[in-house]
């Protein structure tokens, strides 16, 4: 009876140690734009509580991250955002570089008003002009 407590505590053992060995995948990368690398961008596993955030040179490390089949995520404000999906297994090491491209924001109308606050347009009560994409392409200039 003592063996059998002493076989199963080794086999316990055993198993610990091995799942201890083993290492988990690191993802490392660059990111940038047109213009150079771009900092500040977050870069994350979808699905898992897992991120970074690019440093100043852009570059970023996603540690610690499971073995299996993932999407990586690249979000920034002014960018479009980015998905790739990558396989990792146990003990890898992956360098992903991505270039992110500008995202187009289209704007309706701009509302400038000569209040102290923010007004709706038919609740104001001042005379409001409305320009349009058109007007600001036709008159490039800082000032209207």
């Amino acid at each position: 009876m003592k063996h059998k407590h002493y076989l199963i505590l080794s086999v316990f053992c055993i198993v610990f140690a091995l799942s201890a060995v083993a290492q988990d995948a690191v993802v490392t990368g660059y990111l940038s734009d047109k213009k150079g690398a771009v900092a500040f961008v977050d870069v994350f596993l979808k699905g898992e509580n897992i991120g970074a955030t690019t440093d100043e040179s852009g570059k970023f490390t996603l540690n610690k991250l499971p073995s299996g089949d993932h999407i990586i995520i690249v979000s920034a404000y002014d960018y479009e955002r980015i998905e790739k999906k990558v396989s990792l297994k146990s003990d890898s090491y992956i360098t992903l570089n991505f270039e992110l491209k500008t995202k187009v924001q289209q704007m309706d109308q701009v509302v400038v008003s000569g209040t102290m606050k923010a007004v709706s347009k038919s609740d104001s009560p001042v005379p409001i002009e409305v320009y349009s994409a058109a007007f600001f392409k036709a008159n490039p200039t800082p000032s209207v």
